[in-house]
């Protein structure tokens, strides 16, 4: 998106000066914690693709000793690949990614398991909320159960000032 700010000359009425602003969408890094099962992260990658936030994604893919490392590197080149030595779990995982992605210029990461399938404006609307509303510092997608797409696993968290979290169930 283009915008131009633009003002007269105040000697001279009839000239006037104008500054061009270029909006950049913000980039995110989408971190993608694998290990083993290669059905679930082709179908996690192949709805990724269909992201209507195409401007500005990076998917990273870390490889919890999966065993599958040279499948991956084949199967997704637009990718960024990080092979873990040992099962991180998910805290390790996750963490490796995120400081690989704290060297790169992305203002936001989400997280995924490999065995998640994203609809195509999820990261559309999750950067939404975050842009508009600058007092919300996480946001989490709603979770379906992969079997029965009616039914919904989880609505997310609140996280509490105070420490832990809750539940969010309505």
């Amino acid at each position: 998106r283009q915008h131009f700010i633009c003002e007269n000359d105040k000697d001279n009425i009839l000239q006037m000066s104008c500054i061009q602003i270029v909006y950049e969408p913000p980039r995110v890094a989408v971190i993608i914690l694998h290990y083993r099962n290669i059905e679930n992260i082709q179908r996690c990658i192949s709805s990724l693709r269909e992201s209507t936030y195409r401007n500005a994604t990076e998917i990273v893919i870390i490889d919890n000793n999966s065993g599958n490392w040279e499948i991956m590197k084949k199967e997704f080149p637009e990718t960024t690949l990080l092979h873990s030595e040992v099962n991180r779990g998910f805290a390790g995982g996750n963490n490796l990614g995120i400081e690989y992605v704290l060297t790169t210029n992305a203002r936001y990461v989400y997280l995924l398991n490999d065995d998640a399938i994203v609809v195509p404006k999820t990261i559309e609307i999750l950067v939404n909320v975050m842009e508009q509303k600058q007092e919300i510092g996480a946001v989490q997608s709603v979770t379906y159960n992969l079997e029965n797409h009616s039914l919904i696993d989880s609505l997310g968290h609140r996280l509490l000032a105070k420490g832990g979290a809750e539940t969010i169930t309505e």
